[in-house]
């Protein structure tokens, strides 16, 4: 790969990464000037490393919102994760569900993938 056509794609990061930037910070501070949570919510994707759920955290301190984590790396099996049928007597929710459960009201999720 020539140095003029990685220059260009670190551009476009670049361009792409200054337009997620500004869209979390206008959601910050419409949340700040009405004083409620907006309708949608913010999903974070990207590999391993790149900083999702520090962003994430960095939201919710500067809104003052709670704070939880998900460890989904020792997951095999989706029971875990959706709960099982209410079919079954010792029937279950799942640990997404649980931890919507736990969390404080009003509660909008941060999603990092």
């Amino acid at each position: 790969m020539t140095l003029a056509v990685q220059r260009t794609r670190n551009r476009r990061r670049n361009v792409r990464t200054i337009r997620v930037k500004q869209r979390i910070i206008e959601t910050i501070i419409q949340i700040n000037r009405t004083h409620t949570l907006p309708a949608y919510g913010i999903l974070l994707i990207g590999p391993a490393g790149t900083g999702k759920s520090q962003i994430a955290y960095a939201i919710a301190r500067i809104l003052k919102l709670p704070w939880t984590t998900l460890d989904m790396s020792s997951i095999n099996d989706p029971e875990q994760l959706t709960g099982s049928s209410r079919v079954y007597a010792n029937a279950k929710p799942g640990i997404i569900m649980e931890a919507f459960a736990a969390a404080p009201v009003p509660f909008q999720p941060v999603l990092t993938r």
